[in-house]
């Protein structure tokens, strides 16, 4: 039995998905923010799971089921204004005969829409914060959705809006030009004797910050694509599967390998092979997402850190 709020929550999250992928070129500048929001409210739905499994009834409950719902509707009505607006003003500055002025006001209304729909979002975000302490606070707590099956399609649709690709990033990209330069420069650098070389770089910090973009940057610059052999990227997010992330790596860095010889080897061999590579080639992996140290811990075994390797890795968590 669903409550009230659960349909509201399901249709959003659908809405949100099906805006990621259909509306792709408008969300550039707040996609990652959106893909947050639908992560959030997936969360939410696990908790209106559980308060229906205890079948609370109370005022108290009630008004939490109702505040999920109104940061539903909220969260559609921010995102849905903001493409609104912009496929408005992309219509009339085709049709208008005084494109220069009109092109660079739509630039300049495009970037203050964008601030503000990453300020709005990021108000939401901050009252889902708050709930979600307030639910766990009165026993209410995140439960799987479901039976298994519900389950393993929630978190597949969990996985994939907080999937990344190296091809697939913001356009928008002030500000942060010194850093990808700073990073390419200690990515590139193989003098193990100056103070400078690092085999592994980490980019940290809160979500929405923009680490993944520049990481993006990062692995589509020039100088790093001449100077490595081989590039792979493996979004690793929450609940990762090793074989999985190991596979999508060795893919990238061995194409004359088969496929399907990679996905039918053994998680040792996999290690074993990845760390070989390593060794033998001059690769950038690039890890974006971890969330938790012992998701690296789980990983680690298949790089060669501290080992006489050209191989370098670049990773991208909210955990410092």
């Amino acid at each position: 039995m669903e409550t009230v709020a659960e349909p509201v929550v399901s249709f959003v999250v659908e809405r949100i998905g099906d805006w990621l992928i259909k509306e792709a070129n408008l969300l550039t500048g707040v996609r990652s923010q959106v893909k947050e929001i639908g992560d959030d409210l997936i969360r939410m739905k696990c908790f209106l799971k559980d308060a229906d499994a205890k079948h609370k009834a109370g005022a108290i409950e009630r008004n939490f089921v109702i505040e999920i719902q109104d940061i539903a509707y909220d969260a559609e009505d921010v995102i849905e204004t903001f493409l609104l607006r912009l496929s408005f003003r992309r219509e009339r500055r085709r049709g208008d005969i005084q494109y220069f002025f009109i092109r660079y006001g739509f630039v300049f209304n495009k970037f203050i829409d964008r601030h503000n729909v990453r300020s709005k979002i990021k108000a939401i975000k901050v009252r889902i914060s708050q709930l979600s302490t307030s639910l766990q606070n009165y026993g209410i707590r995140s439960i799987a959705e479901g039976d298994q099956g519900s389950s393993s399609s929630a978190h597949e649709r969990q996985r994939l809006l907080r999937r990344t690709y190296p091809h697939v990033f913001e356009e928008d990209f002030i500000g942060l030009e010194n850093d990808v330069k700073k990073l390419v420069e200690h990515l590139l650098n193989e003098d193990k004797d100056s103070g400078n070389w690092h085999q592994t770089v980490c980019i940290s910090g809160m979500g929405g910050l923009g680490k993944t973009t520049l990481a993006q940057k990062v692995y589509n610059h020039n100088d790093v694509k001449r100077h490595f052999d081989g590039l792979a990227w493996a979004c690793v997010s929450q609940q990762p599967q090793k074989q999985d992330v190991l596979q999508g790596i060795l893919i990238k860095l061995i194409p004359e390998k088969e496929e399907e010889e990679i996905r039918r080897m053994r998680d040792e061999d996999l290690t074993g092979l990845l760390h070989q590579v390593q060794l033998d080639k001059r690769c950038l992996i690039v890890l974006d997402d971890i969330w938790e140290k012992g998701d690296w811990d789980i990983l680690k075994s298949a790089f060669p850190i501290g080992e006489r390797s050209c191989s370098k890795i670049l990773l991208t968590t909210r955990n410092k």
